[in-house]
């Protein structure tokens, strides 16, 4: 018989084979076709992808919960859930409510337990609780709210998974899962005598909507690392700082021999950051019109008439803020920069050149040093699309500044100025993985 045949070949070849596997070739060449449940018995090498542990995890859970199996089966599902998916609020918020059921809280997860700790020979994992604790609690939050993630059912679907079959199922799913872990929860509130962060969590977990964070602002006596890390997530994400961007505009007011050239509008671009208490700025722009007096100002040995006036000037400028409450502010202003004044450009003609018209050019330069005061009005403070934190602001500010422009063999140009103006700017910065709404 031809399958007979073939049997004997693989035999020969690799006798490793085992003799089920030859019955079941003999039997395919006999009647074409193998049935699904024999292929599966071969299938001897388990991969455990993290969709299909999440999905029997979920389900024995609730099982062994409900059972009232002994405490290792929980743990022991844990464990396994663990190593065979990356880090996640899912097997987290599991995890975290066993340990305080037994009674072993201690505020560690620990990075090595789960599959991510084998992507780098070189991974350690440590206590990832206290970067992922917060976060994890809003994502519960959320996903109690029935906000689960789109493309988590599609994730379902690209690895051809029967289970859940279709969006109503995986949503129903998932919101049991949410349903039994707030039962779980709620199931232990006043069994025995709980620290003030496990009180917190067990009333958080059993009703996310009704227990806010700010909360834990008032635990008496708490020194958890959770209360600890709202704090710090919270004064950075409710104070100034981050990237600035920012337009000026104002009058340049001369003051001494300097003011001949009259005062004129400045308009300036800045880019920089600041933390809650000190600015720091990038800044270039310039001043322009024309003299209100007429002076005087020499070039190759010549004297010229003039009531030319166009400046430009780049520097840096630094700020501390003084005082502020809500959203109004009082800021200490200094910069030092350079800048130059064009105070000569005339053509004349010039028959020796090939283009026939010239220009004879001449500015003064010199570098700046200024200091004065801002009051800042915040008028947007608000979390964007893309998950940053936007403040717009007005700032009125007023500065002076001392300079030293040379015009020799001219007009006295010595002196400094003052400016007066407004700036209109923002400040953004990106959320740390979690944003204060409660």
């Amino acid at each position: 018989m031809p399958g007979a045949t073939f049997c004997l070949l693989i035999f020969l070849e690799m006798k490793k084979i085992p003799l089920l596997l030859c019955c079941l070739i003999l039997a395919g060449a006999v009647r074409a076709q193998v049935s699904d449940t024999a292929i599966k018995v071969l299938m001897q090498h388990r991969m455990y992808p993290c969709n299909e542990v999440e999905y029997n995890s979920i389900v024995l859970a609730q099982r062994f919960f409900d059972n009232g199996a002994p405490p290792d089966s929980m743990d022991a599902l844990v464990a396994f859930w663990k190593r065979h998916c990356d880090v996640g609020e899912r097997p987290f918020t599991l995890s975290l409510l066993n340990e305080i059921r037994n009674n072993k809280f201690h505020e560690w997860m620990d990075g090595n337990d789960y599959v991510m700790s084998r992507d780098k020979s070189t991974f350690t994992g440590g206590n990832l609780y206290p970067d992922y604790v917060l976060a994890y609690l809003n994502e519960y939050k959320v996903s109690c709210q029935g906000g689960f993630a789109d493309e988590h059912f599609d994730d379902w679907k690209s690895w051809n998974y029967p289970l859940p079959a279709t969006v109503e199922s995986y949503y129903k799913f998932y919101t049991q899962y949410y349903a039994f872990l707030r039962r779980m929860a709620a199931s232990m509130i006043g069994k025995r005598k709980y620290t003030p962060v496990e009180d917190f969590l067990l009333h958080f977990y059993a009703n996310p909507d009704s227990v806010h964070f700010a909360s834990l602002s008032t635990l008496e006596g708490d020194t958890s690392v959770l209360a600890k890390r709202y704090a710090d997530f919270k004064t950075f994400n409710n104070s100034v700082h981050g990237f600035s961007s920012s337009l000026h505009m104002g009058m340049w007011l001369p003051n001494g021999p300097l003011a001949t050239v009259g005062s004129h509008p400045y308009f300036t671009y800045a880019i920089g950051g600041r933390t809650n208490n000190l600015m720091f700025d990038f800044l270039i722009g310039f001043r322009a019109g024309t003299s209100p007096n007429s002076y005087y100002t020499e070039r190759f040995d010549s004297v010229y008439k003039t009531d030319n006036f166009l400046s430009w000037y780049t520097g840096f400028d630094f700020g501390a803020r003084l005082a502020g409450h809500g959203k109004h502010e009082l800021d200490l202003l200094w910069g030092v920069g350079y800048e130059e004044l064009q105070v000569l450009s005339v053509s004349y003609d010039d028959p020796n050149a090939s283009n026939s018209t010239n220009t004879i050019n001449k500015s003064l330069k010199s570098f700046y040093a200024n200091a004065g005061l801002g009051y800042r009005i915040y008028v947007t403070n608000k979390e964007t699309k893309n998950k940053n934190h936007l403040r717009r602001y007005f700032s009125l500010q007023a500065k002076y500044n001392h300079i030293n422009y040379n015009n020799t063999g001219g007009t006295d140009l010595t002196g400094g100025y003052a400016t007066i103006g407004v700036a209109y700017g923002i400040y953004t910065h990106a959320q740390k993985r979690y944003t204060f709404k409660d």
